[in-house]
């Protein structure tokens, strides 16, 4: 929480919405579903969302209560990791004047958490046109992004759909800290690797990753939400692993691997 939400207090009073959401709601778990700590995640990206549409709407109403109306219109989706808002919503302005907005940048907060910001020349801003910013989980590393697009009104709410996209995964060292203990993975299959992880006692997951096509040769990995179900074989091959959290290793899997 405390990384979606810059205020301490609110952090505090959503941490707290959470837990007695999930108590009220605990008979509905089913582990065959999911792990407890994918349902109570899946709980928190709902108060979250909850949230940043309570905070809209009271600024809104704010500026009204004022006599002001709102100079600069604007919508922020939260998008779990995985999904996407299902699009077209609106059409996107191609006619932008320059300095009319700068690039979102993460800001620290006066407590040590981290915040997002935008600057927005008022002047240029035409009426009809509303700033759609969407705060995304990245699905391969986790964490936030932003991206900002502005349409012109009416835009349609956020529909959250699978994401078919496509998302690069660049190749990076494997740390040296991590729990393989210098075990190398790299070029190996997972009927190979898999058994000597658990050896370890480690817990294996996967990424699962296609090549580029062909006439982009030596470029990163491309990894596609929606087919992060399918089986993998033992006869895959793995160019990759990382730690995501202590104790489980992710193994980045390709049926086929790049052509050096």
């Amino acid at each position: 929480m405390a990384r979606r939400v810059t205020d301490p207090h609110t952090v505090d009073d959503l941490t707290t919405e959470i837990f007695l959401a999930a108590i009220d709601t605990g008979g509905t778990y089913k582990a065959e579903r999911g792990s407890e700590v994918a349902w109570l995640f899946g709980i928190a990206r709902n108060v979250v969302a909850s949230e940043l549409r309570r905070a809209a709407s009271e600024l809104y109403k704010s500026g009204r209560a004022a006599g002001r109306r709102t100079l600069v219109p604007a919508i922020v989706n939260f998008v779990p990791a995985g999904q996407k808002c299902k699009g077209p919503r609106a059409e996107p302005v191609t006619d932008i004047p320059r300095g009319l907005y700068y690039a979102p940048r993460n800001i620290p907060g006066d407590d040590g958490s981290s915040g997002w910001q935008m600057q927005i020349n008022t002047k240029l801003f035409k009426p009809g046109q509303t700033f759609v910013w969407t705060l995304a989980v990245d699905p391969v590393y986790g964490g936030s992004d932003t991206s900002t697009i502005l349409m012109r009104d009416p835009v349609a709410p956020c529909e959250l759909v699978p994401d078919d996209e496509q998302h690069v995964v660049p190749k990076m060292p494997v740390p040296e800290d991590t729990s393989l203990g210098g075990y190398r993975v790299e070029g190996k299959t997972v009927g190979e690797v898999r058994p000597e992880i658990e050896k370890r006692g480690l817990k294996v997951t996967y990424l699962i990753t296609e090549p580029p096509p062909e006439r982009y040769p030596g470029d990163p990995y491309l990894m596609y939400p929606t087919k992060q179900s399918t089986p993998v074989g033992e006869d895959w091959f793995v160019w990759q692993a990382d730690e995501p959290e202590k104790g489980v290793i992710r193994l980045m899997v390709t049926q086929k691997l790049q052509q050096p």
